[in-house]
């Protein structure tokens, strides 16, 4: 028997016969906590762990922190359903227990045995009481691990049994009406089930879960109605979600909303997630956006004209999400060819003159108005996007460029996003071979000190070299150069120097 293995049983000892509780239960933790995995497997096995459970049985506040510190530790190295077998009652009755910590032990162990048999045996209506009692726990940590757990259990066949049966539908709507906040918890996990599968929407809407939804987003109360849209967002991200928006009337709720946004006085805090809730759609369904929901496109045309930068920031990042896929670009450029001329105009201005936060963004912004993959990229979109950035001026691609040169770290970054995404196309590859001083810039290494920004101008040649257009673009001796830059990787110091890179170990 090694020592360390002497010193934990040791510990151990100490701990069962109560000599020294607290003490031995913190070095046991430095123990524990300085093997490795399989040391600690080999340490702790054969080890029964209920007379650790018991040291949580303490309102001593050190003495349960420190126990959790060691369950945690050594939970995980049994298999889950080992633990949620063996353990079972002592778990149940941690869930309850009144320290935080120890509930979100519990939660997190509850999470990894998601899938076992064992788990689907512990879940009693008691214990389904203490889950949505965690839901509903004022604590946010806890709240938290409680949607991660019971997103995952119902993502299984008889985890969505368990959270569809009468009575945790019945617990689950009174206990979470006490609050907005707890009501909003519920509805994120019922949206993260019913995104993985059509089977999960269908059954939690059938056991009339989503009953209060359209409610909550009639709300009066703006804060509780920006965290339901955000909250249902991702559900316009599935055919089956969309449908289901569609079939509850939800989608033309919220068109109408948007539609008065600016009758309301607090209309800066509603207009966003009203934005961003049409920007998913127009990007996964771009078409019917278009074609159903013109006056969503209508407003958020306007709102990039908004005095409030809130505003016409988030209406420019709603176009932009929209023209990310080809389909979208489409649709988009169908429009008044005057609207999108506009919008571009829009576009030079928030990228030069706004403060450096709402620069960041409508670069951000910009990126996906010109991004296309290579396996996208077509004759007519190509043309798209060729018409939109000559929209901004002559002189966009040199506010780039001095963009990328500037010392600020987030401009540069979002500066070099839009030069990559650029490079990816025929045209931008032209304007950058021609435009002076910016090939060499690129291939100049000395300019980056930092990690990110070495990487930040890796990521635009290896675009500009890996394009099917790049024969025909550039002459051998720049494709040779380009090949060479790649070959030598994002940090490349001569053989001789040493230079310290921020960021790099």
């Amino acid at each position: 028997m090694s020592t360390i293995d002497v010193n934990i049983k040791n510990l151990i000892e100490n701990i069962k016969n109560d000599v020294q509780v607290d003490h031995n239960l913190y070095e046991l933790k430095i123990a524990l906590g300085s093997l490795n995995s399989s040391q600690l497997s080999e340490g702790v096995a054969g080890v029964q762990l209920g007379f650790i459970f018991d040291c949580l049985n303490s309102s001593n506040r050190k003495q349960v922190l420190t126990t959790c510190d060691i369950l945690t530790l050594v939970l995980p190295i049994k298999p889950s359903q080992v633990t949620l077998s063996d353990y079972a009652t002592p778990l149940v009755r941690a869930l309850g227990h009144p320290f935080k910590e120890v509930k979100e032990m519990v939660l997190k162990e509850f999470n990894r045995g998601v899938g076992e048999r064992e788990l689907i045996t512990l879940l009693n209506s008691n214990v389904l009481n203490l889950i949505i009692s965690c839901l509903c726990n004022e604590e946010i940590s806890v709240g938290t691990r409680a949607i991660e757990f019971l997103t995952k259990l119902g993502q299984t066949e008889d985890g969505l049994n368990v959270i569809c049966q009468d009575m945790f539908v019945r617990q689950l709507i009174m206990q979470t009406s006490q609050s907005d906040v707890y009501k909003i918890r519920m509805y994120q996990v019922l949206v993260d089930i019913s995104v993985h599968s059509p089977e999960g929407l269908g059954k939690i809407e059938s056991c009339g879960l989503f009953g209060g939804l359209i409610d909550h987003l009639k709300s009066n109360d703006v804060l509780a109605t920006m965290a339901a849209l955000e909250v249902i967002t991702p559900l316009v991200g599935t055919v089956h979600g969309y449908d289901f928006l569609v079939r509850n009337d939800i989608i033309n709720l919220l068109a109408q909303q948007i539609a008065s946004f600016t009758d309301n006085p607090l209309a800066s805090l509603v207009y966003p997630g009203l934005a961003r809730f049409f920007g998913h759609i127009g990007r996964e369904f771009p078409q019917r956006l278009v074609a159903l929901y013109p006056q969503v496109l209508k407003e958020v045309f306007k709102g990039v004209d908004s005095s409030d930068v809130n505003i016409s920031i988030v209406s420019l990042e709603t176009i932009a999400f929209i023209a990310y896929s080809p389909p979208g670009k489409a649709a988009l450029y169908k429009q008044d060819e005057r609207v999108m001329r506009h919008v571009m105009g829009k576009f030079q201005e928030a990228v030069t003159k706004l403060p450096t936060e709402w620069r960041v963004r409508a670069l951000a912004a910009l990126a996906h108005i010109i991004h296309l993959s290579v396996d996208h990229i077509t004759s007519d979109i190509t043309k798209v996007s060729l018409a939109w950035f000559n929209q901004l001026g002559p002189s966009a691609l040199q506010n780039i460029f001095e963009m990328t040169r500037q010392p600020f770290p987030d401009i540069k970054a979002a500066a070099f996003n839009v030069l990559e995404k650029i490079a990816a196309h025929r045209w931008g590859q032209i304007k950058i071979i021609n435009h002076p001083g910016l090939f060499e810039f690129l291939l100049d290494r000395s300019t980056e000190t930092t990690l990110e920004g070495k990487q930040a101008k890796y990521d635009v040649i290896k675009t500009l070299y890996n394009s099917p257009t790049i024969s025909s673009t550039f002459e051998d001796e720049q494709c040779d150069r380009m090949a060479q830059y790649l070959q030598e990787g994002v940090i490349y110091v001569p053989f001789g120097n040493h230079v310290a890179v921020e960021g790099a170990d």
